[in-house]
């Protein structure tokens, strides 16, 4: 197409070398070299990758040992409810530091850099929960009749990644990851063909966030807010790898690619700015296995352009029935090609 900025994307199946994680040194490990090497779980955090060949090159037992020390962490009691239906009590500092974790796992998974915390939206990120929970019922736009709304509360809610969970009635109880697990499945009539809640958890212009989790008390509801945080030059700039896939290269965990009965999308995205509006879409995903290679069906398959995360994306639904397993994902897209292998794995759980 005319006065379109051409893209291709070829991603390497495999590492040219089958060096063990703990060995390898420079900025995509975070072992510098000439240093006494350290365990890979130490070495993976603080990492700075700018190619996609270490998450190839990650092993199952790294992934799950993250999952465990990062995602699925029990924090107790992390909330404190307000003494009234309009108070947005308090998330302490350890659900905040759970919170932290738990996203900058998600985004190492892909590659992408961890964010920071930025104190200063704890108050808007705890009101657009509050607001949530007060009223049984999310959107990005509340009306001003809303219970307890406010000018923080609707500016939370504008801009935050919101989650409504249940609680009968009784101050809520649920870790901090239970409020962003959902994010990032992203099942749902309105959100399965665009997925844009992961899409803002995994986008490349986000800079810091905030996090809010409330009861208004007397609610059947506790709320969560996820308050996006951007460097606006990132919004225009080269991203730093070719895409975000979900599942990733590598290893990934079944738990944040099934959900049970519940249909989940797997995804592929990249800079809105380098994307049409729309675009043709052709997907193949096949089960690699001993006893020969099965090209799956494909239940949903969409292209989107609306800037969630500022990321345009292909959305697919393979039909995969929740097998963990290796497979081989082929994406184009207009001028994008892409191409991957995952292994999804069993993690153990706590």
């Amino acid at each position: 197409m005319p006065g379109l900025f051409r893209l291709w994307l070829i991603v390497p199946l495999l590492l040219a070398c089958g060096t063990p994680e703990s060995e390898l040194c420079g900025e995509d490990t975070g072992n510098p070299c000439g240093d006494p090497p350290v365990s890979p779980l130490e070495a993976s955090y603080g990492a700075s990758v700018t190619s996609l060949a270490p998450l190839h090159n990650r092993s199952a037992q790294l992934v799950c040992e993250r999952l465990q020390a990062d995602f699925i962490h029990l924090e107790p009691h992390p909330l404190t409810p307000g003494s009234d239906a309009c108070d947005p009590g308090t998330l302490d500092q350890a659900g905040q530091d759970a919170a932290l974790r738990a996203t900058n796992y998600t985004r190492w998974l892909v590659g992408l850099p961890p964010l920071t915390h930025y104190a200063e939206g704890n108050a808007v990120a705890q009101a657009c929960a509050l607001l949530m929970s007060a009223n049984g019922n999310l959107s990005h736009d509340p009306p001003p009749d809303w219970s307890c709304y406010d000018a923080q509360s609707s500016l939370g809610a504008g801009e935050s990644n919101i989650h409504l969970g249940w609680s009968g009635g009784r101050a809520p109880t649920a870790p901090v990851y239970d409020l962003i697990s959902p994010f990032l499945l992203d099942w749902g009539a309105n959100n399965v063909d665009v997925v844009g809640h992961r899409r803002w958890f995994l986008s490349p212009s986000q800079k810091d966030t905030a996090f809010g989790y409330a009861w208004s008390p007397g609610s059947n509801f506790y709320g969560g807010c996820w308050h996006h945080g951007f460097d606006e030059a990132r919004q225009t700039s080269p991203h730093p790898l070719p895409h975000i896939a979900w599942p990733s290269p590598g290893p990934f965990p079944k738990r944040l690619i099934h959900a049970g009965e519940e249909a989940v999308s797997w995804s592929l995205s990249w800079h809105a700015d380098l994307a049409p509006a729309e675009a043709p879409v052709e997907v193949t995903v096949t089960r690699l296995g001993h006893g020969g290679d099965d090209v799956l069906p494909i239940d949903l398959l969409r292209y989107d352009n609306d800037r969630y995360g500022h990321t345009a994306a292909v959305v697919f639904q393979p039909r995969w029935e929740g097998q963990a397993g290796s497979y081989r994902i082929e994406v184009r897209s207009g001028q994008v090609s892409a191409q991957w292998d995952t292994d999804i794995i069993e993690c153990a759980s706590p």
